[in-house]
């Protein structure tokens, strides 16, 4: 009877480490370019669950731009949140002008936090190149960066096996 309990608890103990491992975020350093950048736009959108998130981190800096993947009762989308914080309060009437110029329809969704009390949200639904064109356009415009810079890439939840998930 021992065996059968000390068997169970390592089974028990192999799925959380499992699960564990499972839901650190994917993180790798890749160029601000198509080849690099569109792989990870159609992973979260292909394999990201609902809540699924892309990450574009500036190496050695504070900015970033957010993803996250949504799935609707009919479809699924892609949408990015750019909060207005301490760090990025001197670029936030900037990104909304870029948006604006470049007719990029855009929210902006009050919160009850101080330190974040709003964001502008830009609803991609699933036009995967309309999330690269304006990723591409906020990085240049907003931050300077061209397509020979690198970036660190994060993914969160999404499934580690190529399937679609939420959508057709």
């Amino acid at each position: 009877m021992n065996i059968w309990i000390i068997i169970g608890v390592s089974i028990l103990i192999f799925f959380i480490v499992f699960i564990k491992i499972l839901s650190k975020p994917i993180k790798f350093k890749k160029k601000l370019n198509d080849v690099d950048l569109k792989p990870a736009i159609l992973a979260l959108y292909n394999r990201g669950f609902d809540g699924g998130v892309l990450t574009l981190w500036i190496p050695k800096r504070k900015e970033f731009l957010q993803f996250s993947k949504y799935i609707g009762r009919k479809n699924a989308g892609i949408q990015m949140d750019y909060p207005l914080a301490e760090w990025s309060k001197s670029y936030y009437d900037s990104l909304k002008k870029i948006l604006n110029e470049n007719n990029i329809d855009f929210d902006i969704e009050a919160t009850k936090t101080k330190s974040v009390p709003q964001f502008i949200v830009v609803d991609f639904k699933d036009d995967l190149e309309k999330v690269f064109d304006t990723i591409i356009l906020i990085m240049d415009r907003l931050y300077g960066l061209s397509i020979d810079n690198e970036i660190i890439i994060t993914i969160e939840n999404i499934s580690p096996i190529e399937e679609k998930i939420g959508v057709k």
